[in-house]
């Protein structure tokens, strides 16, 4: 795609401003009565949890299984990773009931950005295939070239030992032993019940 720098600065802050906009513009969901992947378009109620993730500091969500919101909160976290600034980074906790879990989550976070339009990567250094950082790209654990990052682990009162996330990702947060111990630590708190 043949884009200028002023295009693209401007899709940018578009696709961080609205946030709806970045995810059924850009990204794709697996749609299994299509048999394959179709571009993501949100359900009202998707819409109303992704406005509310920009609008408030802390939310929970209960809800009844395979809704698609595990889904729609990865592809609201790629878009806030991948397009912040390298002066104003994410750092995202997914913690679940099992170390496992988070890291599906975290793939679904990864594969989303994946997806994303290299023109995006405006850190990319040159020569650097992918958005990934390599000196921190595992299952659990992944730096983006801008200085976000996404790690995943299971919940403990030492989960966040040496790392101050952003954003706090509570997975099958139902689940989780002593939930108060995380839940209070957190400056943004997405808790899936």
């Amino acid at each position: 795609m043949n884009i200028s720098k002023g295009q693209m600065m401007y899709e940018i802050g578009k696709c961080l401003k609205d946030p709806i906009y970045a995810i059924e513009s850009y990204l794709e969901t697996e749609d299994r009565t299509q048999n394959g992947f179709v571009p993501f378009k949100l359900f009202p109620r998707q819409k109303e949890l992704v406005e509310a993730y920009t609008v408030y500091d802390h939310n929970i969500v209960m809800k009844p299984r395979q809704a698609g919101i595990s889904t729609t909160t990865a592809a609201f976290l790629a878009i806030l990773t991948t397009l912040a600034s390298n002066k104003s980074t994410q750092k995202i906790l997914i913690a679940a009931n099992k170390q496992e879990t988070a890291k599906e989550f975290l793939k679904k976070v990864k594969d989303f950005t994946s997806q994303l339009p290299d023109w995006m990567d405006v850190f990319r250094p040159s020569g650097s295939n992918g958005w990934f950082d390599s000196e921190k790209n595992s299952s659990s654990h992944y730096k983006l070239w801008n200085g976000s990052e996404v790690k995943a682990v299971a919940s403990s009162k030492d989960a966040l030992r040496g790392y101050t996330p952003s954003v706090i990702v509570v997975d099958e947060a139902a689940f989780i032993e002593n939930i108060g111990e995380i839940w209070i630590c957190g400056p943004n708190v997405i808790g899936d019940y």
